[in-house]
């Protein structure tokens, strides 16, 4: 896991105990769009790829959540 996701999850963690069990929307947003930068850069197999990659912005929409 990247750095960042490291810090924010510690912080998490640390509120919360071992299980999170709660986030508010826009952390798990951010836990979302870094998970999924995460999993695109790890599909490059090319360096021909990584430019195309870091100059798009990543959007993700949530539907209404609900607890």
């Amino acid at each position: 896991m990247g750095v960042g996701l490291s810090g924010i999850e510690a912080f998490d963690r640390f509120e919360q105990g071992k299980r999170i069990e709660w986030l508010p929307e826009r952390r798990l947003r951010r836990y979302l769009v870094w998970h999924l930068h995460r999993a695109r850069a790890e599909a490059i197999v090319s360096e021909d790829q990584l430019w195309p990659l870091s100059g798009q912005r990543l959007v993700v929409e949530l539907s209404m959540l609900q607890c």
